[in-house]
């Protein structure tokens, strides 16, 4: 029996990040990844907009609630369930 490769979620736990987020999201292994999710922390930038137009899923907070409670909500939303694994990428990297 032949074990299935497990899917890969990417998440995107951001604010405020406009000016890397395509930076990030074309720096992503695409043949790696099943879903590429963008969880907003109430950014005030065009960040949604943009993550939308690259067909991300983006998840939106109504109020900033910081970084950490940002990238906890990652984990708590309702995937498919044959997405298994998380990895996390972050646009700080390309500033």
């Amino acid at each position: 029996m032949v074990a299935k490769k497990p899917k890969i979620i990417a998440v995107m736990p951001e604010y405020n990040a406009e000016k890397t987020l395509r930076l990030t999201y074309n720096d992503l292994p695409k043949g790696m990844i099943d879903l590429v999710v963008l969880t907003d922390d109430a950014s005030t930038d065009k960040i949604v907009e943009i993550a939308k137009e690259l067909g991300l899923k983006v998840f939106q907070s109504t109020r900033n609630i910081g970084y950490g409670v940002n990238q906890k909500t990652c984990y708590n939303k309702d995937y498919p369930e044959h997405l298994r694994r998380i990895r996390f990428f972050d646009t700080e990297n390309n500033r």
